[in-house]
């Protein structure tokens, strides 16, 4: 569909198992439900925390493994991150076949 446009099927990605799932699909609708995925804590094993993440953009990616890149927004951890003196809120990149093996483990 067209930038900023919201394709109706989106929240047919919520009933299929994961492996069913296209990678355009799945960061539809995980940027539908803007809802918080937690990660695996060994994701950012120097930060100390365990992050959660809200996927805001999604492209084809050759460099990335699953050939997809999601954009991300660590937007919450546990503990607070306090690290950096920063509010705690960074944009990152993770591969397809990071998110999909982050969703497997914690749910």
């Amino acid at each position: 569909g067209a930038y900023g446009t919201m394709q109706q099927t989106w929240k047919d990605a919520g009933c299929d198992h994961l492996q069913n799932v296209t990678n355009v699909r799945l960061a539809e609708y995980l940027i539908g439900m803007s809802t918080l995925i937690p990660m695996p804590q060994d994701y950012w094993p120097d930060d100390g925390v365990k992050w959660s993440v809200n996927v805001m953009e999604h492209r084809a990616s050759k460099r990335h493994q699953g050939g997809h890149a999601f954009q991300v927004l660590l937007a919450e951890s546990t503990p607070a991150y306090t690290a950096d003196g920063s509010d705690g809120t960074f944009a990152v990149e993770l591969s397809a076949k990071q998110m999909r093996t982050a969703i497997e483990r914690e749910y």
